[in-house]
C-alpha cells in the first residue's frame, strides 16, 4: 500500500524496538515500522498470531517498558521470501512480517505514541 493512501505516515524505529503480543506474553517480535494506526513487526513462523484482537506493548531492548497495553488487531501475518541460495529443511522457523492496527486509542496512548514516534 503507498503511503500516500495511508491516514498516519510510518516511520522506522532507531535501535532494537519490540512488540510484545498477549496478555499474559505470547509473541515477541522486533517492530519494522510504527504509525499512530498501527504497526509491522518481524517474527519467526512458529508463533501465531491467531486472535481477532488483543493486547500489544512496545519495549526497548534495554527492556524499558514504552507503551503497553494497547489494543490492537491483526491485517496480516505474511512468511517472509528466503534469502537466495538458502535451502530451507525445517519450514518451521521461517520470518513473517505481520501488521496491525490499533484500536480506539485514548488520548494518553496518542501522547505516548506520539512521544516514541517523534524520537
Amino acid at each position: 500500500m503507498s503511503s500516500d493512501l495511508r491516514k498516519w505516515p510510518r516511520v522506522s524505529p532507531t535501535g532494537m524496538i519490540f512488540a510484545v503480543i498477549g496478555e499474559p506474553p505470547t509473541l515477541v517480535g522486533e517492530i519494522i515500522d510504527i504509525s499512530l494506526g498501527g504497526l509491522a513487526f518481524r517474527h519467526f513462523s512458529d508463533s501465531v498470531v491467531d486472535q481477532q484482537e488483543f493486547p500489544v506493548g512496545i519495549i526497548e531492548s534495554g527492556g524499558g517498558l514504552r507503551v503497553s497495553d494497547l489494543s490492537c488487531r491483526k491485517v496480516y501475518d505474511l512468511l517472509e521470501p528466503l534469502p537466495e541460495g538458502y535451502l530451507n529443511f525445517n519450514n518451521t522457523f521461517r520470518m513473517k512480517c505481520c501488521g496491525l492496527a490499533f484500536g480506539s486509542l485514548t488520548d494518553q496512548e496518542m501522547v505516548k505514541l506520539n512521544g516514541f514516534i517523534d524520537e
